[in-house]
Formats: C-alpha cells, sequence, structure tokens
C-alpha cells in the first residue's frame, strides 16, 4: 500500500478578512498571505465559525468607520466568491 503526505491549509478568521479587506488594519501580512493563497490554497478549509467572525470583522470596521459603506459591501462581495470559490467548509466536531 502507498502512503503520501497531503498538506492542508485551514484558514482562521483572521487569514479570511485579510484575504479581501484592503484597509490600512490589515496591511501586516496581508501580501504574504494573499501570494501564500494564490499558490498553495486550493481548495483551502475554514469552519462555518470562522466565516460568522470574519462577516462580524468586516462589520465592525463598517461601524467603527475604519471603512466606509462602499468598501464595507465590496468586502462581503468579494469574501462571499473567495469563500465559495476556493474554500471547503470543516465542520467542529462538536456539530457532526
Amino acid at each position: 500500500m502507498d502512503y503520501y503526505a497531503v498538506k492542508v491549509h485551514y484558514f482562521d478568521a483572521s487569514a479570511l478578512v485579510k484575504l479581501v479587506a484592503d484597509d490600512a488594519d490589515e496591511e501586516p501580512g496581508r501580501k504574504v498571505l494573499r501570494e501564500y493563497h494564490r499558490q498553495h490554497a486550493h481548495p483551502g478549509y475554514t469552519t462555518s465559525f470562522c466565516v460568522a467572525e470574519a462577516f462580524g470583522a468586516f462589520k465592525l470596521k463598517f461601524l467603527r468607520k475604519r471603512i466606509s459603506e462602499e468598501q464595507y459591501i465590496k468586502c462581503i462581495r468579494s469574501f462571499i466568491l473567495t469563500v465559495g470559490n476556493t474554500f471547503q467548509m470543516k465542520y467542529p466536531f462538536c456539530c457532526r
């Protein structure tokens, strides 16, 4: 029997936000993370909790006036496309 290693790429909420947000708060590490994602994370993995937390982070950026309403809508649309096209959802063990 042959065995081979598989590298799995899990993204938490902060990484998911950095993939689409262009505001100054996400600058540290954003370029490196996006490049890493382009090269390795097809598919990437995340959990429903991380997706919900990322939506909350975008909302807080808007409510705290870190981004405009237009930027908020752009982030949400980009986020939905990015998560929907390149990530598989893995549910925590408690939800199985």
